[in-house]
C-alpha cells in the first residue's frame, strides 16, 4: 500500500495536547483498515516522545502489542 506523505505531530505526554493529537492520529492511522496493526504501531512508535515513549518503550512491536 502507497500512503501519501502524512505530517503527523509528535505527541510527547501532555495531556492537554492528547485531543487533538489523537483525532489527527486517528483519523490518519488507527482507522485506517488498509493498514495492519503492527504498521500501525510502528506509526505510533515513530510519533510519540518523552512520556509517551516511556509507556510503550518496553513492548514488542507486534500486532498484538497495538
Amino acid at each position: 500500500v502507497r500512503l501519501p506523505k502524512l505530517t503527523l505531530p509528535t505527541f510527547d505526554g501532555k495531556v492537554l495536547e492528547w485531543t487533538s493529537w489523537w483525532e489527527q492520529f486517528n483519523a490518519d492511522i488507527h482507522l485506517n483498515e488498509e493498514l495492519p496493526d503492527i504498521s500501525k504501531f510502528s506509526y505510533l512508535r515513530s510519533l510519540v516522545g518523552g512520556e509517551a515513549a516511556q509507556a510503550i518503550a518496553g513492548l514488542a512491536l507486534t500486532s498484538e502489542n497495538y
